[in-house]
This record gives structure tokens, sequence and C-alpha cells, in this order.
């Protein structure tokens, strides 16, 4: 069924007018941010997402798939990696509450889990999740600017995390130097298909939101990365897009939101009294953009394998 745009616009508009839009289009997104809105995200990602504790999108090939398995189809790629190559060292990039990993962990015990993430939050989860894991190490730190890197690695992925990095071909690269010699780079993502300026109004306005309900600055293009000069040290080795497999569930998402936002007075008073933090309306705006730049095909759900040169 097409999208009903004027419903989708006047939904746009509640957010504004229930946050602001000084607060919505003068964001800086800094770490602080980013911190904030994964403390206080992880709530409703386990409440209304993934009692597991999964922060990323479902990928789904068939009808009538538990959400749960589609929700491991990321962590499944890379478990097929492991099992191809005979990878030992595996690095994850900002692991959210450490789901992909301490599945992956779980089924390889042979295998040594190493996983990075900004929030504190998050590592304290994590690592009480794992306790029982002795392959598992979480640590705090940024993938930006990281502090623990001496290390070489078999394979290093990121699910749906380089979307934050200020410059994603960059850490790619700097990534590059830690992988052993028949290393891969693994990155599912979103990005942007077309460079081109937002042709209306309505589609303006919502990508701010969804930009702003994701805490992103921006959403690289996929030529930023593939025709990036920075990319000295890799070499792409697959390109695969899944938009039309993520697409069913960010449109469940989408009529969450629309279910949220029938009382745009109640959240703006609840939230203007602290009870409801500003967090969750970021999630309700991600959740009701996401699906209009996925029809559009503005924006992409992409699969990127890297090798060394």
């Amino acid at each position: 069924m097409p999208m009903n745009i004027d419903k989708f616009a006047r939904s746009c508009d509640k957010i504004y007018r229930i946050v602001g839009e000084p607060v919505i289009n003068g964001e800086d997104v800094s770490e602080q941010v980013i911190r904030s809105y994964y403390t206080h995200s992880s709530f409703y990602y386990r409440k209304f997402h993934s009692p597991e504790g999964a922060m990323h999108v479902p990928v789904s090939f068939a009808d009538g798939v538990p959400h749960l398995h589609k929700l491991q189809y990321q962590a499944r790629f890379v478990e097929s990696l492991i099992s191809r190559y005979n990878y030992t060292r595996v690095l994850e990039l900002g692991f959210g509450m450490g789901f992909n990993t301490r599945y992956l962990a779980q089924r390889n015990p042979q295998v040594q889990f190493t996983g990075i993430d900004l929030t504190a939050s998050n590592v304290k989860r994590a690592r009480q999740k794992a306790k029982n894991l002795p392959n598992t190490t979480f640590m705090q730190d940024s993938f930006d600017e990281p502090e623990h890197t001496s290390q070489s690695y078999d394979l290093i992925f990121a699910v749906e995390t380089l979307c934050h990095s200020k410059d994603m071909a960059g850490v790619l690269e700097r990534y590059a130097h830690l992988l052993s010699e028949n290393g891969r780079l693994v990155v599912f993502d979103g990005l942007k298909k077309r460079p081109e300026a937002l042709p209306d109004k309505i589609s303006a306005r919502a990508y701010q939101l969804l930009l702003w309900g994701f805490a992103l600055e921006r959403f690289f293009t996929l030529d930023d990365i593939m025709n990036s000069e920075k990319l000295h040290s890799l070499k792409f080795e697959a390109v695969t897009e899944y938009s039309k497999n993520v697409l069913p569930n960010m449109l469940t998402f989408q009529r969450g939101a629309y279910k949220a936002l029938r009382f745009p007075g109640v959240l703006k008073m609840l939230l203007r009294l602290g009870i409801l933090p500003l967090e969750l309306i970021k999630q309700i705006a991600a959740g009701l953009t996401s699906a209009y730049f996925l029809e559009k095909r503005y924006l992409g759900y992409y699969k990127l394998v890297l090798v060394k040169k």
C-alpha cells in the first residue's frame, strides 16, 4: 500500500511541535550526544525491539520467520566468514549491548572476541550478559579515536555504528592496519544511494528528523566509501543491498511511530516535565522517517565486505 504522504507530513510536523525546531535543527552531534542517545535508548530497544539486546534492524527473506532469527542475520554472516577462513580473532566496533558478539562467542568458543563501544552503560550490560563467556572482552572506547588498538584481528565488523563516524572511509583505513594478512572488514549500515539534494520541503524536513532521530551528522553515500582516496589498504570484495529485506520491519516501526504520535500534547507535556527522555522522541522520529527514505530509494541498507589489497 502506498504511503499516505499527508499523514506522514502531519506526523513530522507533530514531532517538530513537540520538541521545537531549534532543538532538532541545531543539535551538535558530539560524542556526549551519542552516549546519551544510547544510554537512554537501551531500555526502549529492550522493551519494544529486542529483549535480547539487539540494537540493529532485522533482515528478512521470507514471511513467518521469528523476529530473533531476523536479528541474527548480520551475526550469522560474520560466523560464515569465521568458519570459511578459520578466523580466531574477531573485533566488533560499536557492539551496543553485545548482542552480536555474545551470539558468536556462544557458538564459537575457540574464537577470541573483542568489542569496543562508546557508551559505559552498554559496556556494563554486555559484560554482565557475557560473564560466562571467557572468550569475550568488552571495552569502552571510541572507534573514531581508539586507545586500545595494538592487537591484530582476522575479522573486524561493525553493525549500524560507523554511520556515527565523522569519516567512515578514514575509520575503515585505520582499522585495515589491524587486519591479519587474510583478514576482512565487514560493515552493515545505511548509506545514501544518491548525492543530490532532496526535492521537496516534506522530504527535507523529514530528512532532518531522520538525522536527529538517529543522532547522526549525515549519511554517507555509497560512492563516498567505494571511491574514497583514503582507502589505500583495502579493496571491496562484495557490496550487497538489503533494503527490500529491512523495509517490512521499518514499516512496522513507522506504524508504531504513528500510534505514539496520536497524542502529541501529552508527549510534549511529559517531555517538559522530565518524565520522558528526549531520546524516546528521537526513537519515534527515526521510526517514522526510515521507511519513507527506503521507499523513496534515497537511502539503502548495505553489507560491505573489504579485504586487504
